[in-house]
């Protein structure tokens, strides 16, 4: 199998640039591939791109004409990747079985279950300070009394696996800290569906999105 590489690019009138690519390994050369495709979509990988932090970033590089002398510029704090995995291990209803887990250094987590009735992946990012996408991201998403929006969705897979459905629920809160996660009615997104529906309900998709235990995180 060879090493996959995703990459979205943006390009400013400005000229700016901003470049985020991704593997299904952890190095793109001289490792061994560790998943069957990258863990971010390509909607995701566009989500990073254009987030407009990057744009100081770049304008407070030195030398660069477009730049700002003494400009500052902070990077949106990361998440960790095993605190994530533990807090939806954790988050997981009664009656449901991890039979694996992994996911990345930040922000990405997932856990495969077996509620009994067949495998099903589950995975999950949070990102922080993701306040400016916010316009992009929920539209007309529900707004829960404290500022929170949520956003559900239920649609074929992207991955190419027959009969591949994704269940989402896909928040953020007024600090501007996300959590997006799914569930698949197949043990990965890219092979062909084992069951009729995913191991958990939207209703629960939504509870352990909207725990407050993930503000521990940041």
């Amino acid at each position: 199998m060879d090493t996959k590489r995703w990459q979205a690019e943006l390009v400013t009138p400005e000229g700016q640039q901003v470049s985020v690519s991704e593997w299904n390994a952890v190095a793109e050369k001289d490792k061994p591939i560790t998943r069957e495709e990258p863990p971010l979509s390509a909607a995701q990988l566009k989500v990073i791109a254009v987030a407009p932090e990057w744009r100081a970033v770049v304008d407070s590089i030195p030398g660069n004409p477009e730049g700002k002398p003494g400009a500052e510029s902070e990077m949106p704090p990361e998440v960790d990747g095993g605190a994530i995995r533990k807090t939806l291990v954790d988050l997981l209803p009664e009656g449901v079985e991890v039979v694996s887990q992994g996911g990345q250094e930040s922000a990405y987590a997932y856990v495969v279950v077996d509620d009994g009735k067949g495998q099903s992946l589950v995975q999950i990012n949070a990102q922080a300070d993701m306040s400016d996408a916010a316009g992009d991201l929920y539209g007309d998403a529900e707004k829960l009394p404290d500022g929170t929006l949520v956003a559900t969705s239920q649609a074929p897979g992207e991955k190419g696996g027959a009969g591949v459905v994704v269940w989402s629920v896909d928040t953020m809160r007024t600090d501007g800290f996300r959590v997006v996660i799914s569930a698949f009615n197949s043990d990965a997104q890219h092979t062909d569906a084992t069951r009729e529906t995913p191991a958990l309900t939207i209703e629960q998709l939504r509870e352990i999105a909207l725990s407050p235990k993930w503000a521990d995180l940041v």
